[in-house]
């Protein structure tokens, strides 16, 4: 079973699982327009609310938004996406993808292409993602040092291309000795990471401003964690508290005491109490998620 006309479920927030993906001109001009009013016309539909599927059911959209699900009214329905021999649901969205990696040596993967490779690599994994059910993917730090998923989510977003929406973080935060410094290399080779060391509030502040000016829409920190490899005991190695909470302080903070995961969105509210470093999630009012 596969998914059939990604682009028009993107705008409609709803998939039609169906026969082989269409790709190319035929699954463009399905596409719903951005204003009006269209009706995709469900022979199922599973909306992730209801205990059972739902029969010859209507979702109407107006001006891009859904606005209804119900019985199908021909005499009022706008443009038809007729999906009435398909089980249709709402998009799927990845909370946590890596979209740049392709080995398994996910350290040094980075190392291997350019930045501009790994953006045309991206862009093609993240169309295969939205041909397949994805239409939302958060992209939490990637294999480059520059900005590459990023730059893939703006060109998107300018319409140069189709694929979901995307979120994310431009890199992690990791210490000196910490889980996303390279250290197990021999001490005499410099390599960059894929992601930001840094070390004192100063250079936690700086960090979170050159994320948030490259576009950012989280901040992904690696709290505590070394590299066991290099033979460092992970306890040692721990962003401090006043470190956390100059990240926190802008509030747009996705902490990963190793290996667990907490998030705090920008606007949201400040922690209550100041951040422990060494506990195993980052005190907040927030929801957690899994993995870094």
């Amino acid at each position: 079973m596969g998914f059939r006309n990604a682009n028009a479920c993107l705008a409609l927030a709803c998939l039609a699982v169906s026969g082989p993906a269409l790709a190319g001109p035929a699954a463009d001009a399905a596409a719903p327009p951005a204003t009006g009013i269209t009706t995709l016309r469900c022979g199922t539909l599973i909306d992730g609310r209801s205990g059972t599927p739902k029969r010859d059911v209507a979702v109407r959209v107006e001006d891009g938004r859904i606005v209804s699900v119900g019985a199908f009214n021909p005499l009022d329905a706008g443009t038809v996406i007729d999906r009435s021999q398909d089980t249709c649901l709402p998009g799927l969205i990845d909370a946590h993808a890596h979209v740049l990696i392709k080995t398994d040596d996910y350290q040094v993967d980075h190392l291997r292409r350019s930045s501009a490779y790994k953006a045309l690599r991206g862009l093609n994994v993240v169309q295969q993602m939205l041909q397949s059910g994805w239409t939302t993917v958060r992209i939490l730090g990637d294999a480059d040092v520059a900005y590459a998923h990023l730059d893939v989510r703006t060109a998107i977003q300018e319409g140069m291309f189709v694929g979901p929406r995307i979120t994310g973080a431009g890199h992690y935060f990791s210490i000196t000795g910490g889980g996303g410094d390279l250290n197990f290399l021999a001490p005499e080779h410099a390599v960059v990471a894929d992601g930001l060391v840094v070390d004192g509030v100063d250079a936690v502040r700086k960090a979170v401003r050159e994320e948030i000016k490259h576009g950012s829409d989280w901040i992904k920190v690696l709290a505590s964690g070394a590299m066991m490899s290099a033979g460092n005991d992970p306890n040692k190695a721990h962003f401090s508290p006043e470190e956390l909470s100059a990240i926190v302080t802008k509030p747009l903070a996705l902490a990963c005491p190793w290996p667990h995961t907490r998030i705090l969105r920008w606007g949201s509210k400040q922690p209550s109490s100041p951040v422990r470093a060494r506990s195993s999630t980052v005190r907040s009012s927030t929801t957690r998620a899994s993995g870094c």
